[in-house]
């Protein structure tokens, strides 16, 4: 096996080894966690048997309401230490926990998957640092792990993304724009020439403007997803390492952790504009019946991580193209938008 260089970069040979390696590691972690909660919930469930009775275990499964309401017994037994069966049920959740602990149960079986994964991992780990992304930066950033790291090191082309939209598209984080609207005179345009033909009949390098009244355009649209009839655009298998980053950059310190702190950075700004917007964002979000709603946590959550990722999937491009001596494009923003390399956030190095 060839040790990467000057080049930056892995081998076919190197990338195939590695993508197996995360593959693995990521399908037995999968199902390590299946058989955690399966255990949890078998506990859960003795332990209101042991409170509220059987028959009441069989009325609120029957209930049709998608175990909304045992699911909610369940928790303000378990939580809410004022509640009479607090103790109760804490004590049979334990007592069944130990009766599938033992090692002809499925302790063993969550056993053997945990130390497959450490296996996986240190094997991986020592693939991966060889390529001097990994040691010149991404060791460095709290979050991102070997098997993390190695997917993107093995998955993406670097050579193929000449503008970091490229990568963007690539991973599931670009957008597919259904629509554009005037925010003055509401006029829709669903066909807007793009940059280069706009440049081309001597337009100014800047976003689309209303044809009417020369307002800017307001940009609707949605993240690349799976669309019936429709090729997918993108590698959801990067598309997924890109949410595990997000959700593993969200669990650091923010003390430690600067894409952490991008994070609640982004938070701060999304919140801020939905509260000026009378709690509404972009996206029309309506609640059982059908009536709209405002915008809620989870989904200023997602926004707010998919930002810090994508400024993270930037910073990779950065580095890594650097690192190989490629030419590297400043974002759209920065070079059509007239935005100063001062605004630019540059890569975070955590302390160890």
């Amino acid at each position: 096996m060839t040790t990467p260089t000057s080049k930056a970069d892995f081998a076919a040979a190197e990338k195939s080894l590695i993508r197996m390696d995360v593959e693995t590691y990521y399908d037995v972690q999968e199902v390590r966690i299946q058989v955690d909660h399966r255990v949890r919930n078998y506990a859960e469930e003795r332990a209101l048997a042991a409170c509220a009775g059987e028959a009441e275990i069989v009325r609120l499964r029957n209930l049709g309401d998608k175990n909304v309401a045992y699911k909610k017994e369940i928790r303000e037994r378990k939580t809410k230490e004022d509640h009479p069966d607090f103790k109760k049920f804490g004590e049979a959740f334990a007592k069944a926990l130990t009766e599938l602990e033992d090692e002809h149960h499925h302790k063993k079986v969550n056993n053997l998957m945990a130390s497959q994964e450490k296996i996986i991992v240190t094997r991986v780990s020592r693939l991966v640092a060889k390529h001097p992304l990994w040691s010149t930066w991404l060791a460095n950033v709290r979050g991102i792990g070997p098997c993390i790291a190695g997917g993107l090191l093995s998955w993406i082309d670097i050579h193929k993304a000449i503008y970091v939209g490229n990568l963007w598209k690539y991973a599931g984080l670009a957008v597919t724009v259904d629509r554009m609207e005037c925010p003055e005179c509401n006029e829709v345009y669903t066909e807007v020439p793009n940059v280069e033909a706009r440049i081309a009949k001597g337009m100014p390098k800047e976003p689309p403007r209303c044809e009417k009244d020369g307002t800017f355009l307001r940009i609707f649209g949605h993240s690349n997803r799976r669309e019936k009839g429709k090729m997918l655009g993108y590698n959801p298998r990067v598309k997924t390492l890109c949410w595990k980053a997000g959700e593993s950059f969200v669990k650091q310190d923010p003390k430690r952790s600067g894409y952490r702190r991008l994070y609640e950075q982004f938070r701060t700004k999304i919140e801020d504009k939905i509260a000026a917007n009378n709690g509404f964002c972009h996206k029309e979000h309506k609640n059982d019946k059908g009536n709209p709603i405002g915008c809620f946590s989870a989904h200023k959550y997602a926004m707010a991580k998919r930002a810090a990722v994508k400024i993270f999937m930037s910073h990779v491009y950065l580095k890594w193209r650097g690192l190989l001596g490629l030419p590297v494009h400043d974002p759209y923003a920065f070079k059509m938008l007239g935005h100063t390399s001062e605004e630019m956030i540059q890569p975070f190095e955590d302390p160890k």
